[in-house]
């Protein structure tokens, strides 16, 4: 989490047990950037203390503002094309009726090695409000090796010796 703090994007932003949010100046730098209208968080998210997914929300809009939605999904699509080549899959028109409540659908989707980028809209059930969530996940992401402690390697050596004990007396 550290590493990641320390990052650009994530400096300053609020640690939590597994994620760490985009600082709110940065997050809105971000969205000027980009040309966004509707992101509300930019997080990281953790897995056994490794960065293993940055995912990126939207604000909760009404149906009449799915087009905003899309034309914000259209953005990323442009930079993630400019930067990884065009996607693995892309749904050509969104129509309203592909929303249903408490479900995401996929927009785009890129496939570049281990790295998946998913760009996906979805429908509140409560209120029938709409949004976005982009996932860019490793599904291999960097596993720390286990580094023993003083008692592990004891009981290690313990176990071997153990087991040379019953090798040497065997037969």
């Amino acid at each position: 989490m550290k590493e990641v703090l320390a990052t650009e994007t994530f400096k300053g932003g609020k640690k939590y047990d597994d994620s760490i949010a985009m600082e709110f100046s940065r997050e809105q730098n971000f969205k000027k950037a980009f040309g966004l209208e509707n992101p509300s968080g930019v997080w990281a998210e953790f897995k056994d203390k490794e960065l293993y997914r940055i995912y990126i929300k939207s604000k909760y809009l009404t149906a009449s503002r799915i087009d905003d939605l899309v034309k914000d999904c259209d953005i990323f699509i442009k930079k993630f094309t400019e930067k990884y080549g065009a996607p693995s899959y892309k749904n050509s028109k969104i129509d309203i009726s592909e929303f249903n409540p408490e479900e995401n659908f996929v927009y785009a989707k890129f496939q570049i090695g281990d790295k998946m980028i998913a760009i996906e809209l979805g429908e509140l059930r409560s209120d029938v409000r709409f949004y976005y969530h982009i996932y860019i996940d490793n599904s291999k992401f960097p596993k720390k090796k286990h580094v023993m402690t003083e008692k592990e390697k004891r009981e290690e050596q313990k176990q071997k010796e153990e087991t040379e004990k019953i090798r040497n007396n065997s037969f």
